[in-house]
């Protein structure tokens, strides 16, 4: 959805909508800018009054003028700090609030729709879209009605002077409006693709600095350099006719300017020769008319910048607009007991004709199991079978397209999705670490858990030792992703990390497929642990991880092929043992021919 498909109207009223809490704030900024339309009214007069006096030789009129005009300087100056200090403030609550908005959006978002997108141009999303889309409400709206105020007031005064030149002078002030409106949807339309390309930039760079191993490795460098200077190109081929278009439209009012000062000095001064007007009032005018093109030329820009704001709403509210996950409401009429004993981790969870599929790919196809309680259940086959999937719908990442799952007899789409998280614990191939201290990311297991739980669950996964050797234990940063840690030392961080979780279900996604034998076997240890007593799902290649446990599933394809322990799989001598015996052959020749 872009910004032609949803309408201008709707994007602006929905950022109406989202700025409701701060419709005070924005009460007071255009009161403060009423008060100075009034405080420009009260110079222009006190000027006009001051000349008068000059003119006129009145040494009593010209002090007390000046007087007033410095009282009036004074609230002026008051007026505009208070808007000035107001605005600020607004402006980074708003763009926080708005920003946490999103944020709690996209991590609610169903993954299904998530995943389309590239994680640097949600990033983007967070970081760009959201600041000038609150400008649009912030500033652009405020300022539009500020300066409509002014020009009414301004006019008002005018007025009061002399008809015939206000009109003249009005005239011309127009002409700055419409000249804009021919520029105004040629911009629209290069502000939205110039932020496309950034986007496109932003992706690049993020895939070039997290990929500088394989980058290296590969030799990619002048290929990815050669497809940045290409986006560079691209964005220059946009911004120089934007910056253009700009130049042309945002300058014009300056001619605009200039001729409204000759038709004041020309017409004024053919009207104060006439005894029809007095030489402050020309002076009056002077300043009135430069304050009102300021305004009115404002307006035109604010229509122009406007647009920007606008395409950056779309861009928010595609993304505000994508379907929430399920928040609880149940499939099927269910007991809240029925919930709590599902939860608990004591039932049997079961898949009832379950498929899926990522669009028109189906990965899964009718799978039909039993996940027994307290036990270990474990999924072999061939990459691509569909046993990550399998885990996924069991973590409520994504939901069946067809089938149904049960905990305990429970539809999990009758189970809220936080009391249903709250009772597993994840530990994958590659484990995710959050930048920050070993401490940390154990702690994001359980984040109310005390240092002393933080520090048992360190022990029993096997990694307290390694703490204790690092320059501040606990304390020390381990960097982006954890990558000044060892592939085993991430995997038992993941691991601890899931000790004080203390879950009722464990699921494991070939946890030590990454590791050589010495690391296998300590993560291995540790993983055994964790395991003792708890309903645990694990997917593996490695024999070792699945070989003891009570049920074996082998997934081909996306449906079940066999089942069974691994000595009846094995005396069935079918597709199980057919894996096992490639693994243990390949184990052989690597024996072979390390000696």
């Amino acid at each position: 959805m872009d910004i032609k498909q949803r309408r201008l109207s709707a994007i602006l009223g929905g950022l109406l909508k989202l700025a409701r809490p701060y419709w005070g704030w924005y009460a007071v900024l255009c009161a403060l800018a009423a008060v100075s339309s009034f405080t420009t009214v009260g110079v222009a007069e006190t000027l006009r009054r001051i000349i008068n006096a000059a003119t006129d030789r009145d040494s009593s009129a010209l002090a007390s003028n000046i007087g007033f005009a410095v009282v009036i300087v004074i609230i002026d100056a008051l007026a505009n700090f208070c808007s000035v200090y107001l605005a600020g403030v607004l402006e980074f609550k708003s763009t926080a609030r708005l920003q946490v908005s999103l944020l709690g959006r996209l991590l609610n978002v169903r993954m299904k729709d998530l995943d389309r997108y590239h994680s640097a141009d949600l990033i983007s999303r967070v970081d760009d879209s959201v600041p000038v889309a609150q400008q649009g409400i912030n500033q652009r709206l405020v300022e539009l009605v500020g300066n409509v105020m002014q020009i009414v007031f301004l006019f008002t005064y005018l007025l009061s002077l002399q008809g015939f030149l206000t009109l003249g002078t009005l005239v011309i002030c127009l002409l700055i409006p419409f000249i804009m409106l021919p520029f105004n949807a040629k911009m629209r339309g290069y502000y939205i693709r110039r932020q496309q390309v950034e986007t496109a930039q932003q992706q690049l760079i993020q895939d070039t600095v997290q990929g500088a191993e394989v980058v290296r490795a590969f030799s990619l460098a002048p290929k990815l350099q050669g497809q940045f200077t290409e986006r560079v190109k691209q964005y220059l081929n946009i911004h120089i006719p934007l910056t253009r278009i700009e130049a042309v439209g945002f300058n014009m009012n300056f001619t605009v300017i200039l001729g409204g000062i000759l038709y004041i000095l020309g017409y004024g001064g053919y009207l104060v020769i006439h005894g029809r007007l007095d030489v402050g009032a020309i002076a009056a005018f002077l300043i009135v008319t430069e304050q009102i093109t300021n305004p009115a030329s404002r307006l035109a820009m604010l229509w122009t910048t406007l647009q920007t704001s606008l395409a950056q709403g779309s861009r928010l509210f595609e993304v505000m607009d994508l379907p929430e996950e399920r928040s609880g409401a149940a499939a099927e009429p269910v007991q809240p007991d029925d919930v709590e004993a599902a939860v608990g981790g004591a039932m049997p969870i079961s898949l009832e004709g379950v498929s899926f599929g990522y669009g028109e790919e189906r990965v899964l196809r009718g799978v039909n199991l039993t996940i027994e309680p307290a036990k270990v259940t474990a999924f072999a086959g061939p990459s691509g079978g569909g046993k990550s999937t399998l885990l996924q719908l069991l973590l409520t990442s994504y939901e069946p397209d067809e089938g149904i799952i049960r905990a305990g007899g429970v539809p999990l789409s009758s189970i809220p999705l936080k009391s249903w998280r709250s009772q597993i614990a994840y530990v994958s191939q590659e484990p995710y670490l959050f930048s920050g201290s070993l401490y940390d990311n154990i702690l994001w297991g359980a984040p109310g858990a005390s240092r002393d739980e933080v520090v048992r669950s360190a022990q029993l996964a096997g990694i307290h030792d390694f703490i204790m050797r690092t320059p501040q234990q606990y304390e020390t940063l381990i960097g982006e992703r954890g990558l000044t840690l060892s592939g085993g030392e991430r995997q038992r961080l993941s691991i601890a990390r899931a000790f004080i979780r203390e879950p009722k279900l464990l699921l494991l996604d070939e946890p030590t497929a990454a590791l050589d034998s010495h690391n296998e076997e300590i993560v291995q240890h540790a993983l055994g642990e964790l395991m003792k007593g708890r309903t645990t799902v694990v997917i593996a290649h490695r024999l070792s991880t699945i070989q003891n446990a009570d049920r074996i599933f082998f997934l081909e394809a996306g449906r079940i092929a066999e089942q069974g322990t691994h000595q009846q799989l094995m005396e069935l001598q079918g597709k199980y043992y057919a894996m096992v015996e490639a693994s243990l052959s390949g184990s052989r020749a690597a024996v072979s021919s390390g000696g």
